[in-house]
């Protein structure tokens, strides 16, 4: 763990919530047309309770699993955490419960999720960038690598900008 992250992300600032906000609907409406079947969030560590905590989201408001913790070894979101790599989830083939996640706190049209880890210039694990619609995820180009690669790129500018608030 990040010693530097003891006390966790409280209070990110006004600036930096708006920015990491407009980076979220950035990539949604840069990597895909038709966004209202896309969410995002992103989700940071909390290292006394060891549980990713949504921070910021696009269209995730109204949504039964808005601002929901997730214990940081559990669901895909912890998976990408913990390996530090991108994760893609198919809800068509396991169900949430065999990641950890209970799935009546899930959106029930969820049927794919890519999770890409936020990590440190040190590759310590900040939080994840997570996505997830409707559609399955070959559909929805979870899989294609440069697609990967491409968000690898942008969490860790996003872990820079995560860095410089706890120095």
């Amino acid at each position: 763990e990040n010693p530097r992250l003891e006390a966790h992300f409280d209070s990110l600032g006004q600036n930096v919530e708006n920015s990491l906000s407009m980076f979220l609907e950035f990539v949604i409406k840069t990597y895909w047309k038709d966004d209202q079947v896309f969410r995002s969030s992103i989700f940071l560590h909390d290292a006394i309770k060891k549980e990713l905590r949504m921070r910021v989201g696009y269209n995730m408001s109204g949504y039964i699993d808005y601002m929901i913790p997730i214990p940081d070894e559990k669901g895909n979101v912890g998976m990408a955490f913990d390996r530090k790599a991108p994760m893609i989830f198919d809800a068509t083939v396991i169900k949430h419960e065999d990641r950890g996640v209970d799935s009546s706190k899930v959106w029930k049209e969820m049927k794919s999720i890519l999770s890409v880890p936020i990590l440190d210039s040190s590759n310590i694990s900040l939080g994840v960038l997570s996505i997830d619609t409707n559609k399955r995820y070959s559909d929805a180009k979870f899989d294609e690598k440069n697609l990967n690669e491409s968000l690898m790129i942008l969490t860790r500018a996003m872990g820079g900008l995560l860095e410089g608030r706890t120095s």
